[in-house]
């Protein structure tokens, strides 16, 4: 995918779902070069995770008392599905992250 119609998708998709704009914000973690914040608004619920690092990083998240389980969670297609792989489990949210790649995850 392109890089202008990556940026694109990326802002359509901020648009479209309020929590993405100005839901609140909790970290879930970071390290080497990765990190993980959830965001929440008007029901919605976000994981988004990113990969600045050289190498992938796995990444195993709980979201935060309150926030529900992570049952129903959905990779947001970014353009690139080999990019990231993610699965849930009853402890959590465990992502897979290529290098210098980002993700988004719904949980409905």
């Amino acid at each position: 995918l392109p890089l202008r119609a990556y940026v694109r998708s990326l802002i359509g998709l901020r648009r479209r779902h309020q929590a993405l704009r100005d839901g609140e914000l909790v970290v879930l973690g970071a390290a080497e070069g990765a990190f993980a914040m959830a965001r929440r608004s008007a029901g919605e619920r976000f994981v988004v995770v990113t990969n600045a690092d050289a190498a992938e990083r796995r990444m195993d998240l709980v979201l935060p008392p309150g926030w529900g389980a992570v049952e129903g969670a959905t990779l947001v297609d970014l353009g690139d599905p080999s990019a990231t792989r993610c699965s849930v489990t009853d402890t959590g949210l465990h992502v897979r992250i290529a290098p210098r790649c980002g993700a988004i995850v719904r949980i409905e």
